[in-house]
C-alpha cells in the first residue's frame, strides 16, 4: 500500500477568498495558524461565504501575523491594505454555532461591498448609529417611551388596503434566528439545530 502524500496546501487568512499555496505551513491542534483568520459578515450579521457569493474567489488577501497587517488585492489589481485594529465584539453564527469575534474597522468592507455588489451606507458602528437616529430620531432617546399618538393609529386605519390573492405564508423560516440579537445567541443556535435536528459539523 502506498503511504499518502499532501500534494498542495491551501489556506486562505480571510474565509472563502482565493486560496493561497504555500510551501510549508505550522499546523496546531485546531489546523494550520492563521488560516480562516477572518470571515465576512454581511448587514444581518450572518455569515458571508462564497457558497453565497462565488465572486469572492476573485479576491486574494495576504496576513501578515507579526505585523498585523492585512492585505486584499481586487479583481482590477488594486491593493488594499492596512493595519488591523480589532473594533466592537460581536457574535456570528457559523454553521449553527455561535462564534465570537471582534468587527474589524478599515478600508476592506468598502472594497470587499464593491466586488460583491452589496454596498452599505456605513463605514463603523458610530456612522450605523448616526444613520439609524437620522432616520428615527427616537432611537436615540434612550431609556425613554415614546408617546403614541391617536391619530396616527387612526390614519393607518383608514387607509385603502386591498387585499392580494396569494396565499398566506409564513415569513419565518427559522423560528429561533429570526433577528441579528438571536443569532448572536449560543443558546438560540443550540434550539435552532436541537429544533431542526441538524448535527454539530462545525470544529472547534
Amino acid at each position: 500500500m502506498r503511504s499518502p502524500r499532501v500534494a498542495r496546501i491551501n489556506v486562505a487568512p480571510v474565509k472563502s477568498l482565493r486560496l493561497r499555496h504555500p510551501d510549508a505551513i505550522r499546523l496546531e491542534r485546531y489546523g494550520a495558524t492563521e488560516d480562516r483568520r477572518f470571515l465576512l459578515i454581511d448587514d444581518l450579521g450572518r455569515l458571508y461565504n462564497g457558497t453565497r457569493d462565488t465572486r469572492l474567489v476573485l479576491v486574494e488577501a495576504t496576513w501578515d501575523s507579526t505585523a498585523r497587517r492585512l492585505a486584499v488585492t481586487l479583481p482590477d489589481g488594486e491593493i488594499v491594505e492596512g493595519d488591523v485594529v480589532r473594533g466592537p465584539s460581536t457574535r456570528v453564527v457559523i454553521y449553527g454555532r455561535s462564534v465570537r469575534g471582534h468587527v474589524i474597522e478599515g478600508p476592506w468592507a468598502d472594497a470587499l461591498s464593491d466586488v460583491v455588489g452589496h454596498k452599505l451606507p456605513f463605514d463603523s458602528m458610530s456612522e450605523l448609529r448616526s444613520a439609524l437616529y437620522a432616520a428615527y430620531p427616537h432611537f436615540a432617546r434612550l431609556d425613554e417611551i415614546a408617546p403614541g399618538s391617536l391619530d396616527e393609529v387612526r390614519a393607518l386605519a383608514a387607509r385603502p388596503a386591498k387585499p392580494g390573492k396569494e396565499p398566506f405564508r409564513n415569513p419565518i423560516t427559522d423560528f429561533y434566528l429570526t433577528n441579528p440579537i438571536a443569532r448572536a445567541s449560543a443558546v438560540m443556535a443550540e434550539c435552532s439545530r436541537l429544533a431542526s435536528g441538524r448535527m454539530l459539523t462545525a470544529a472547534e
